[in-house]
């Protein structure tokens, strides 16, 4: 039975849908408000990629009666590794020759980055190795980010082929045979039925609209169970959750097929003499297109912030946003089919027109070249910083003012032009020969060869300039120590048991050593004679650190300075310091303290990390500090005051974070906790206004809460880590050596490290070991200052064993003094959260106002009022 071949068609107006999606792609990193959800569009990219590629294949087995793995391979290399392997190596030798940074961690991530993007498996990377979280800079963002989107394509199109053979296989091939049988029994129909296809193709059909179906049953459930074990973020990356949005385009094209008519004038000309469309009927055609294109343009303009959009979209929006996507793009290619096109139908002309459709030509090049231009030449947004009364500021800056070199709109339409212009002359000039010559080329084979061998080159390259990157140590969280079972009686006996335990082991290594006669140094003598900070077990002292991402770092990288330590106290017998890390990652751990308004919400984060979902993040952060009962608690958090409270809590004013900070303090009290440490943020980010702010704040409320005569409670104190990492920094700015007017911001350069913060915000590397040891010194004078153990701090004499070891192994650059770093309050909070809440409230506006609430905890603690500042740049909406 011979088959009747299917002439595949360009469509025009699916170029000029390809160009638009990009288009809002590029607006969207760029940080346009106009784009604030732009990252939908990249759902209409799959579904688009889902029919074109259906369409492709199942045309081809009908017109050669085989499934040709691989020239669909080929194919796939010709078009889409030329130019990914171009951008990779220009990143990775412009990110070479301009490192300028001390922090090894981030050249390794960024060796990873190049070299998963290279084998397509950006988004395995982004989940299972850099940890990245899409929508949150917890880390500067890699130029091979974007990549993950080719990444789950190329993964799609190399499982493509075999769903296609399988179905040609065991429902195609069979229903072949059997009419093959029949034409030689003469009972044979005609090759092609009423519906104009070959009679085997509705076996195949039928077989792929089931299997696409299951596709999409299986990513729905699969994007689901991401969410609730992995969180929102890798969702977003997953390959199979953003399975079932190729799979929709797919779906539509078998649906197309059914309708025979439909399929006639899709796949026609205007030279093909096919019946005249009515006026009526054009018209139809042309509402239902603008109705595409409108549902392809508005939802990317929502404005509401990324936590609300996010979770509906993996619930309800993401399948039928790519499946009608395609299918109300059908009406303007049945629009096109017949000459001349109305002078009313100005939708199908605009997406016809030469501009638009050229965009969508040139779509993969500009994709590929304008994320990696944004980073070299502007600098990327922070979309979970996003203000919905604010949603025309185009990007996050790092101070309140305006600054030299922050992104205009001149720099935004010279990134989009530079993108477009690049991926034109991409296009024609490399990426469509290199094309054409790998669908002339009569051995697949060869093809698929060569691209093999021009990835392992790359890879090459990649390897031999990061040589020296270094793997960083594995960053651990105590909460997973966490008992199940709360604190008693008998959980505070084991406590004191351990540390018993503890000290006979150190007793007892120190009689060891001495009837063994060691030469014990002078330092250690006069720390064997120093008298040790009270605890317990009179050996032990707990510190914990709760918070976010610095804080979770800063735990780890204390961990590897104690590490280093542990021998000399042992010892010395010096006091035993064990440190429990509490932070994490997007952790908005003081404002799980806010009174809950909703319980099925309270404790949600709005990116989903597992251990925050639902009431998980509050019960198991106030859990492990009730159950570990440490003596220090040290608290780095940047979302407070400032950031948005989690869903189900009352609106985060500044009264609300108040009572969130003296909530979290009454709990730690109450958990023995001796020692309350609350870092301010980084100088970097978000600027001296914000940190002015943020120390009248505190120094208010911890005033407020001092102990009466007679009362005994808590230190708490205020440890300055902006001050640390810029020395020169004050209250109204900075001003040091090499100051500068137009930004009013500090060097990067400091005690004696290039690059203090390499992304402005997270320690690292050496600089971060330096940093850790430092602030843990900090720490221990304040505590040993509060205990009467530490009268003068200059005196190394004086300082517990510990610090001295510190001090050694990690000596300062400067004459810095310790006291600098630290305000010392002495508090006793007190179990009255609702009646400070509710004077709170009544001194509150009236009336909602744009404007930061003015309110006080107690008479004493008012609000800050913020400087002034210029207003910042504003991009159109």
């Amino acid at each position: 039975m011979t088959a009747k071949a299917t002439a595949r068609k360009h469509h025009p107006h699916l170029d000029g849908i390809r160009g638009i999606c990009v288009l809002i792609v590029v607006l969207y990193h760029l940080g346009f408000g106009v784009a604030r959800n732009g990252w939908l569009c990249i759902s209409a990219f799959f579904s688009l990629s889902g029919f074109l590629i259906t369409g492709i294949s199942v045309e081809a087995y009908e017109r050669e009666r085989q499934v040709n793995l691989l020239r669909f391979w080929a194919r796939r290399v010709g078009r889409l590794l030329p130019a990914l392997l171009a951008v990779v190596l220009l990143a990775a030798m412009v990110a070479w020759f301009t490192n300028q940074t001390d922090d090894e961690t981030a050249v390794w991530f960024l060796k990873w980055d190049f070299l998963t993007a290279i084998f397509y498996m950006e988004n395995i990377n982004a989940v299972y190795v850099r940890g990245d979280n899409y929508f949150a800079a917890y880390m500067k963002p890699s130029p091979m980010r974007h990549v993950w989107t080719l990444s789950i394509e190329e993964q799609y199109y190399f499982a493509w082929p075999f769903i296609l053979w399988f179905c040609v296989r065991f429902f195609a091939r069979r229903q072949e045979e059997e009419e093959n049988a029949k034409d030689q029994e003469g009972q044979m129909p005609p090759d092609s039925d009423e519906k104009g296809l070959p009679q085997p193709d509705w076996c195949l059909l039928r077989a792929l609209a089931i299997c696409l179906g299951l596709v999409i049953v299986c990513s729905y459930i699969s994007s689901h169970a991401t969410v609730a074990s992995m969180g929102l973020s890798a969702a977003y990356y997953s390959t199979w959750s953003r399975a079932g949005d190729f799979a929709c385009g797919g779906l539509v094209y078998v649906l197309l097929r059914y309708l025979p008519s439909v399929t006639r004038r899709y796949s026609s000309s205007p030279d093909d003499n096919l019946p005249a469309m009515s006026a009526g009927y054009r018209l139809v055609l042309e509402l239902l297109f603008a109705l595409d294109i409108l549902l392809l343009i508005l939802p990317p303009m929502i404005q509401k912030p990324i936590e609300v959009v996010l979770p509906f979209y993996f619930t309800y929006f993401r399948i039928p946003f790519g499946f009608f996507i395609i299918v109300l793009s059908v009406p303007g290619a049945l629009q096109a089919s017949q000459e001349p096109l109305p002078a009313w139908a100005l939708v199908s002309r605009v997406m016809r027109s030469w501009v638009v459709r050229m965009m969508g030509t040139i779509s993969y090049g500009v994709y590929l070249i304008h994320w990696p231009l944004i980073l070299w030449l502007s600098q990327p947004v922070d979309h979970a910083k996003f203000d919905a009364a604010d949603t025309a500021t185009t990007h996050a800056a790092d101070s309140e003012q305006p600054q030299a070199g922050t992104p205009s709109m001149a720099t935004d339409v010279m990134l989009v032009s530079l993108s477009f212009g690049i991926g034109y002359a991409s296009y024609w000039f490399y990426e469509k020969p290199i094309m054409d010559f790998a669908a002339k080329c009569k051995q697949p084979l060869q093809v698929i060869a060569a691209g093999g061998a021009a990835m392992l080159l790359c890879a090459g390259v990649v390897l031999v300039l990061y040589k020296g990157a270094v793997k960083p140590e594995e960053e651990k969280t105590d909460f997973d120590s966490v008992p199940e079972a709360d604190v008693g009686e008998a959980g505070r006996l084991q406590r004191i048991e351990a540390k018993l335990d503890g000290l006979m082991q150190t007793m007892q290594e120190l009689t060891t050593a001495i009837a063994e006669k060691k030469n014990l140094s002078a330092d250690h003598l006069k720390a064997l004679a120093m008298p040790t900070l009270p605890s317990i077990a009179s050996n032990a002292l707990t510190i914990a650190i709760m918070g976010e991402s610095v804080g979770n770092r800063l735990a780890n990288q204390i961990r590897t300075t104690l590490g280093k330590c542990k021998k000399q106290v042992t010892l010395t017998g010096g006091q035993q310091v064990n440190m429990l890390n509490f932070a994490k990652e997007g952790c908005i751990s003081t404002l799980y303290f806010i009174p809950c308004q909703q319980t099925k919400l309270c404790g949600a984060h709005k990116y989903g990390k597992n251990i925050w979902n639902h009431t998980a993040g509050e019960l198991t952060l106030k859990k492990g500090i009730a159950t570990r009962r440490p003596d220090v608690l040290v608290v780095k958090d940047v979302n407070w005051p400032s950031a948005a409270s989690p869903s189900g809590r009352s609106k985060n004013t500044l009264p609300q974070a108040i009572v969130a900070l003296r909530n979290l303090l009454l709990h730690s009290f109450s958990s023995g906790v001796k020692h309350f440490f609350f870092m301010t943020n980084s100088p970097f980010q978000p600027g001296p206004t914000a940190i002015h702010q943020d120390l009248v704040l505190k120094r208010q409320t911890f005033q407020h809460l001092k102990c009466r005569p007679g009362e005994t409670g808590m230190t708490a104190s205020i440890l300055k880590w902006h001050l640390l990492v810029c020395p020169n920094f004050n209250e109204t700015g900075y001003r040091g050596p090499r100051f500068n007017e137009s930004t009013n911001k500090c060097p990067r350069e400091a005690h004696g490290f290039k690059s203090i913060l390499p992304d402005k915000r997270h320690p690292s590397s050496q600089a971060g070991v330096w940093l850790g040891a430092q602030l843990l010194a900090a720490i221990l004078a304040g505590v040993g200052r509060a205990t009467g153990v530490i009268q003068d701090h200059a005196n190394l004499e004086s300082i517990p064993a510990v610090q001295h070891c510190l001090w050694k192994a990690q000596k300062p650059d400067s004459t810095q003094s310790l006291w600098d770093l630290l305000e010392t309050f002495s508090i006793c909070p007190k179990p009255e959260p609702s009646k400070l809440a509710k004077k709170l409230a009544e001194k509150q506006p009236k009336k909602p106002a744009k404007k930061p609430a003015t309110a006080a905890a107690k008479p004493g603690i008012t609000a800050p009022k913020p400087a002034e500042a210029d207003p910042k740049p504003v991009k159109g909406t």
